[in-house]
């Protein structure tokens, strides 16, 4: 590389570096009028990213959770060759995944007896299997995606006080403190 190639070459990564940080914020600022719920449009410079060609849809969900709240999402989840559902504080950061749950995908989550999935993302364990830890943060996304999937359901979203959860949850399964150690454990 000659030197003004190499000054031709950093500018190019100064330009890109820029353009890619706005367009972040660009992304996230799309999504924060809908708090709390999942969309399944691609930021807008993405397209569709080729989601469609690749046989996966994502959807996005920016949540907002006081301490004493928890988002329920339910979803009776398609045949897939795989699904799951991400965690990441507002920097697009994953939550701790060695000591907090974080992630959940078809294998791992437990289902209700007519097949559907409830998970609960909350500050404090909510006493159910399907349970992403915030990590303390009050603000993030969830990030889900079905991969070769018959369908592609939209999830549905519900912030509920933690004190009214059980009147939210219903018969839904539950877990205790022995078992979400072994959950963590595993």
């Amino acid at each position: 590389l000659t030197p003004p190639q190499v000054v031709d070459k950093l500018n190019k990564t100064i330009d890109w570096l820029l353009m890619d940080a706005q367009r972040w914020v660009d992304w996230v600022t799309e999504y924060d009028d809908a708090p709390n719920r999942f969309v399944s449009k691609m930021p807008s410079w993405v397209g569709d990213g080729g989601q469609k060609n690749l046989g996966r849809q994502l959807q996005f969900c920016q949540w907002r959770i006081a301490p004493d709240e928890a988002l329920l999402i339910r979803v009776t989840p398609p045949r897939a060759a795989y699904w799951n559902f991400e965690l990441a504080n507002a920097w697009f950061t994953s939550v701790d995944y060695r000591y907090r749950f974080s992630s959940l995908n078809g294998r791992q989550a437990v289902r209700e007896d007519d097949g559907s999935v409830i998970i609960a993302v909350s500050h404090a364990d909510p006493g159910i299997p399907n349970w992403l830890d915030t990590g303390g943060h009050c603000k993030g996304m969830v990030n889900q995606r079905w991969v070769e999937a018959d369908d592609h359901p939209v999830p549905q979203t519900e912030l509920v006080k933690l004190k009214d959860l059980d009147q939210h949850l219903g018969n839904a399964r539950r877990v205790t403190p022995a078992e979400r150690a072994d959950q963590l454990r595993r």
